[in-house]
């Protein structure tokens, strides 16, 4: 069971970014909603703890609201629901863990040379994009102008970075982190992330972090630090 002393604040920013009642995430089933998508086999989920977000066209709607139907159970799990609509769990997406930090629970990692980025550090910044992956600084989604920038340095060479980035919710801190390809797996993703973290504490932020199932690393950070998981997004490519 989720727990955390913002609960309340979180449920709000959740359901908004999936356009729902926060009260559904509070209380077991499964809740169905038609989603007005161009690919209209493709179905979006969201888990958290007994609750279950079905978001897909209105003819997968309705199969699937007669399927649950026809089973008269209270509640039907991620797997049953892949396992019928799409064999072999073809995927939109990669499934995604949003996770928060509990203030008591949170394992500070120390680390030198991490210090809070200015506007001055912008050129250290562009140079730390230009050598990653296109994709990876997507995901990032780090820029200078953010509300919190923390990054590491190695002889002046800026080789990690995290950020809060921009949330509808005031209350929410969304960590985004961009590690060089030649210092990944050695602490340094860990070593801003925490910084930031404990920042974003110290001023009463709710620390939030999204992670792909596939990424070990950010997985390892967000174990190593404290975070506690509050659920998962999968994309499923339902069979017609």
């Amino acid at each position: 069971m989720f727990d955390h002393p913002n609960a309340d604040v979180i449920h709000r920013h959740v359901a908004t970014r999936y356009e729902c009642d926060a009260e559904e995430f509070t209380k077991p089933g499964v809740h169905l909603e038609v989603w007005y998508h161009s690919d209209r086999r493709l179905m979006l989920t969201f888990q958290h703890d007994d609750y279950l977000l079905i978001k897909t066209s209105e003819d997968l709607a309705d199969r699937i609201q007669s399927w649950i139907d026809e089973r008269n159970e209270e509640s039907v799990s991620f797997g049953e629901l892949a396992d019928h609509f799409a064999p072999g769990r073809s995927l939109g997406a990669p499934t995604e863990r949003v996770l928060y930090l509990h203030p008591d629970r949170f394992r500070s990692q120390p680390a030198p040379d991490v210090r809070r980025l200015t506007l001055d550090d912008g050129h250290a910044l562009t140079d730390l994009h230009r050598a990653c992956p296109m994709l990876d600084q997507r995901m990032a989604n780090i820029n200078i102008d953010h509300p919190a920038v923390f990054g590491k340095f190695t002889n002046d060479e800026l080789i990690a970075v995290a950020s809060f980035i921009e949330s509808d919710f005031d209350a929410i801190a969304d960590i985004g982190v961009l590690v060089h390809p030649d210092h990944r797996r050695q602490g340094n993703g860990q070593a801003v992330v925490s910084a930031l973290a404990e920042h974003g504490l110290n001023n009463n932020r709710i620390v939030q972090y999204w992670r792909l199932d596939y990424n070990s690393g950010s997985a390892n950070i967000a174990d190593r630090l404290g975070f506690t998981e509050y659920g998962r997004q999968t994309m499923l490519r339902c069979e017609v």
